[in-house]
């Protein structure tokens, strides 16, 4: 034995423990670069190709907003419609049109819902309270002389 306690030719568990870390780390971090390289190219082609035909054109956010493509410019252009600049094109998440189309909404009245629908026939089930009628004895009655 070693004047530390342990047998000649072995490592403190410690230090066999970050050495043991050391390694798998090293391991870990080559095999993940091959697999970035080798899968990449491809993720980005496809990203590519999904990311450019979900964006619409000028022409295709004026037809599915039913306005003109110039109105179109005229809104990307002052802010009020979210738009994607590529190159020289200006392109359209259709998402970003439907939340344009929710955002221009004028009317505020609230959608009937299934809870207001149950509401309005119980109310119509329950019997209606009529009021008795009340004597005018109180009122002055109406004295005009007759002919």
């Amino acid at each position: 034995m070693s004047e530390n306690g342990q047998q000649p030719g072995r490592l403190p568990v410690e230090e066999a423990t970050t050495s043991i870390d050391r390694v798998l780390r090293q391991l870990v971090r080559e095999e993940l670069v091959q697999v970035v390289r080798a899968e990449l190219p491809a993720l980005l082609r496809a990203s590519e190709t999904t990311a450019r035909s979900d964006l619409l054109s000028v022409d295709e956010a004026a037809q599915r907003l039913g306005v003109s493509p110039h109105t179109v410019y005229k809104r990307a252009n002052s802010g009020k419609l979210a738009s994607v600049k590529d190159g020289g094109r200006l392109l359209f998440r259709p998402e970003d049109l439907d939340a344009h189309v929710a955002s221009c909404r004028r009317s505020a009245k609230p959608a009937v819902t299934p809870e207001i629908v149950a509401a309005i026939a119980v109310h119509a089930q329950q019997p209606k309270k009529h009021k008795k009628p009340t004597s005018r004895s109180d009122e002055p009655e109406d004295v005009t002389p007759t002919k």
